[in-house]
């Protein structure tokens, strides 16, 4: 059992110390988590027994697009996507070896469609996430308990029945998470408007020679696109400046957990072990103790850190006799 935990430093390098009820301290790494925000389910999980039928219908409606059911089909999705791409490129650029043109041209139109509607389906996942976010900045309730907050203890996330929360995304300023679903909902709109104008130009000549449908269309493609890799690229850049304010409290953003394995990989340390850690946590800062690296054997810069790890320990230990 944990009943404290320190943070030590070594050129650099941050060391988390545990120590446990008999007074030893356990040395853990530098955490490497799995890149989920844990916590965000909870609070459309357990709604309150005052919750209103509005809040209750989100919430349902919240638990049925978190299903693993859509998780699994993530991968089938990333796959779907790229073989209808890489179709798509031979089609268009007449190397598919389909005869006549007519027919290539056909596919080549056709294989848009496929991929609109792909990603419309992202889309429509991710929708009544968006708007329950709209909802959540607009409640006079959190506004007001987050005003109390404030004044209190500092600024502390709240999440839609205004409880506090350690969920990342609730503890990302206010104005971060506006402009992120604002942009975010414009991806949706942008998206739907040109999943509506491939039914109307829905044929190669529609789609790619005549006008309006062969501006429109690309049009709408790339606004949509630019919203959504802006809202995604502003939503990592505050999780990691919150990751960075505590990051014993908030995990880090999956590039950041990219850049962490890569460094430890380039260190020496063996990437089985590595994608172990990432895919298998015990908690969102979930860490491997000293003595399973200790396990393996260590290069000579390795174990030079180790030596500065264990003398860190010692220094914790002298400051508390």
């Amino acid at each position: 059992p944990v009943v404290g935990v320190e943070v030590a430093s070594t050129d650099g390098d941050q060391l988390v110390l545990r120590r446990n009820r008999a007074g030893g301290l356990k040395i853990l790494r530098v955490p490497l988590p799995f890149p989920l925000h844990k916590g965000v389910k909870k609070a459309f999980a357990t709604p309150p027994e005052d919750a209103t039928r509005g809040e209750r219908f989100r919430d349902a409606a919240l638990r049925l697009v978190s299903h693993q059911a859509f998780e699994a089909f993530v991968p089938i999705w990333l796959l779907l996507v790229a073989s209808w791409f890489l179709f798509f490129a031979l089609t268009f650029l007449g190397m598919s070896g389909i005869t006549p043109p007519e027919a290539e041209q056909y596919w080549t139109e056709r294989s848009t469609q496929v991929l609109s509607a792909l990603f419309t389906y992202v889309c429509t996942a991710a929708l009544p996430w968006r708007l329950a976010n709209v909802a959540h900045l607009e409640s006079s309730r959190v506004a007001f308990a987050e005003a109390v907050l404030d004044k209190q203890s500092g600024r502390v996330g709240l999440d839609f029945y205004a409880r506090p929360t350690t969920s990342v995304w609730f503890n990302l300023p206010r104005s971060a998470r506006t402009t992120i679903v604002a942009l975010l909902l414009l991806n949706c709109c942008f998206q739907y408007a040109h999943q509506m104008l491939h039914f109307v130009f829905n044929t190669y000549n529609d789609a790619f020679v005549e006008f309006p449908g062969s501006v429109l269309l690309p049009l709408t493609m790339v606004l949509s696109a630019a919203c959504g890799a802006l809202g995604a690229a502003l939503q990592w850049r505050a999780e990691t400046k919150l990751h960075k304010a505590d990051p014993l409290r908030f995990p880090p953003s999956p590039f950041e957990l990219g850049k962490e394995f890569w460094r430890r990989w380039r260190a020496g340390e063996s990437a089985r072990l590595l994608f172990k850690l990432a895919l298998r946590p015990s908690s969102h800062g979930a860490s491997v103790k000293a003595t399973a690296v200790s396990r393996r054997v260590l290069s000579p810069s390795r174990a030079a850190k180790r030596h500065k790890l264990l003398g860190a320990t010692k220094a914790v230990d002298a400051r508390e006799m």
